[in-house]
């Protein structure tokens, strides 16, 4: 096999806060994140042990957001929900829980540029370096349609992410950088919603 791309995740960082690197050390306790990781090592095993890959790519995905994506997902579900009137979010925890993830449009033009890179060979972080906290994904979508929108919080999470990508592999080496900030991609998920009657209410 000439080249592969493994979709890793940045879960593997679980349980680390702040900056994080393919290089960092890491020893996530989430079961996903686990498995994750134990298939990079496959991965790289079967390239330079059994020299049965010839390069490879293994990309702690951060996540992607946009049309067509699943309904449970947090863009989707919520942004529907304020397109429907609903102007009151209880939200599980502080809301300062980071999440780190690009438009679909970006993660395609990501991977397009992983899958053409014959002849690499390492890990790679592929986030958009801009992450947004829950709190800001609700007052992101009230901008955008114009609304206002209280927020209450209670409870706690067991996931709570604080760690931040600075690996520049995807610029440095492939150049790459995600083209959308969260509000812009935002505001092209909202068109999408309204152009294919998927919305419900008034858009912005």
């Amino acid at each position: 096999m000439a080249h592969i791309v493994f979709v890793s995740s940045g879960a593997v960082y679980d349980g680390l806060v702040g900056d994080v690197t393919p290089s960092t050390p890491v020893a996530p306790r989430l079961p996903y994140a686990i498995s994750k990781l134990a298939s990079e090592q496959y991965v790289r095993f079967f390239a330079e042990r059994q020299h049965a890959v010839d390069s490879y790519a293994n990309v702690r995905f951060f996540g992607a957001y946009g049309p067509y994506e699943p309904e449970r997902k947090i863009t989707t579900r919520w942004l529907r929900a304020v397109m429907a009137g609903e102007r009151s979010f209880t939200l599980r925890g502080n809301g300062q829980n980071l999440i780190d993830f690009m438009y679909v449009d970006d993660a395609v033009d990501a991977f397009l540029a992983l899958a053409t890179a014959a002849g690499y060979s390492g890990t790679v972080d592929l986030a958009s370096h801009a992450p947004v906290s829950v709190n800001d994904v609700v007052q992101t979508m009230a901008r955008v349609l114009g609304v206002e929108i209280s927020v209450a919080h209670q409870g706690h999470t067991e996931e709570f992410i604080q760690f931040i990508s600075v690996d520049r592999t995807m610029r440095e080496r492939f150049g790459f950088e995600p083209k959308a900030s969260f509000e812009d991609g935002v505001r092209r998920l909202h068109a999408h919603f309204v152009r294919e009657g998927s919305g419900v209410g008034q858009s912005a």
